[in-house]
């Protein structure tokens, strides 16, 4: 056991060198997996120091692994999140996700100010008991037996999560969209088997409350993913680099572009393509009509313009389509970028808003922020841009018809 123990200690302190030396400047969201494998590493470090008993001599390190241990699956899904829907590592949201670890903190803070000397004599009256740490009570809130159980839901929920993460982007993989990526997307399907034992073991334990459930049952368990991992990265170090560009790539008979797969001939139409065009995968007019129609619909229908500041990222979580798929959709389907698509969608609501009596107290720029448009600035210029005139212009006009 120790030497298991010892083997997924050096293994993954090594992995987590590589990620960040190699892995997190080709893609900044390897970061959350050297940070999801940090917190595994320090949880194994932490659960061996009580088993070996060694935690006698660094007292102030006791109860410590447990703060770690709640990080481990929030790093995770974070991980498994960003790589299916990029942009900002951390998002508002996510601070949500530290909630378990700062209550566990808040609840131990008397054990933790505890001297030296009394960590030891309680640790002392744990061991002799033979019972580990299990039998110590704990916490100015709640016992310390309460954050097994709770670490042990919260890990088995988040990995639901991640499950259904994986499931919504399925369905791109079956229609070909992220076929390309197929490395990737493994990857993720893998990663989260490979945890599944851990949180498995974990709810099982925790909740039974069986005679094999102890500290070296859950050391296994946190070996186990750890070397998983490492060996996955050996075996599959392209996922380092995270998703391929791809783009929509107009071919025909003659073009020269792609690279034929022995005598297979393709039809004229419009490919989803990497933009190096060292492979092909078939992207028909069809399925890009599809994404069109997709996206048309949901902008009528929920108006996310409306939202000032709204980003491609924001865009892909409300319509459940992934980052990559809507840029080149935009890029292709309607020959504009993100933010001048949408401006349009903006610029429309605010001439529909200038031709409502019930508007016509309001002054341009409150026009624009009713429509979506952050400031004046950006407003003048996409109206401009897309209209050709001034909205000063356009509003002298639209009093005069309405006189």
């Amino acid at each position: 056991m120790n030497d298991l123990i010892l083997l997924s200690l050096v293994s993954g302190a090594l992995i987590i060198i590589l990620l960040l030396r190699f892995g997190v400047p080709l893609q900044r969201n390897n970061l959350l997996l050297a940070g999801c494998l940090f917190c595994l590493l320090y949880s194994i470090f932490a659960t061996w120091l009580v088993t070996s008993q060694v935690i006698i001599k660094i007292p102030q390190l006791t109860r410590v692994g447990n703060i770690f241990g709640y990080l481990v699956y929030p790093m995770l899904y974070l991980f498994v999140r960003n790589t299916f829907y990029p942009g900002r590592l951390w998002r508002k949201t996510d601070y949500l996700l530290l909630l378990p670890s700062i209550f566990y903190i808040i609840n131990m803070m008397p054990f933790f100010l505890l001297s030296n000397h009394e960590k030891i004599a309680l640790l002392y009256g744990n061991f002799v008991k033979g019972k580990e740490i299990f039998t110590l009570k704990e916490g100015w809130i709640v016992s310390i037996a309460f954050y097994y159980t709770l670490r042990a839901l919260w890990c088995f929920a988040l990995h639901i999560a991640i499950g259904i993460l994986i499931f919504r982007n399925w369905q791109y993989d079956r229609l070909n969209v992220i076929s390309l990526n197929r490395e990737v997307f493994r990857f993720q399907v893998t990663l989260t088997l490979l945890f599944l034992p851990l949180s498995a073991i974990l709810l099982i334990g925790s909740l039974s409350g069986a005679s094999w459930w102890n500290l070296s049952a859950l050391n296994l368990s946190l070996s186990i993913p750890m070397l998983s991992v490492g060996l996955l990265l050996f075996f599959s170090p392209g996922i380092l680099y995270g998703f391929r560009p791809l783009n929509f790539i107009p071919y025909n008979s003659a073009s020269t572009e792609f690279k034929k797969k022995g005598d297979q001939k393709f039809p004229e139409g419009l490919y989803f393509a990497p933009a190096n065009h060292d492979e092909l995968e078939l992207y028909t007019v069809k399925n890009l009509e599809k994404y069109k129609s997709r996206l048309i619909t949901f902008m009528n229908e929920e108006k996310p313009f409306l939202q000032k500041g709204l980003t491609i990222h924001v865009l892909s979580q409300q319509c459940n389509i992934p980052v990559y798929v809507i840029s080149a959709v935009v890029n292709n389907g309607f020959n504009d970028n993100f933010n001048s698509w949408i401006n349009k969608y903006r610029i429309e609501k605010y001439i529909s808003l200038s031709n409502n009596r019930n508007y016509l107290n309001y002054t341009t720029e409150g026009l624009a922020s009713e429509s979506g448009f952050t400031n004046r600035a950006s407003f003048y210029n996409a109206f401009k841009r897309e209209m050709g005139i001034t909205p000063g212009d356009y509003q002298k006009r639209v009093i005069y018809q309405n006189a």
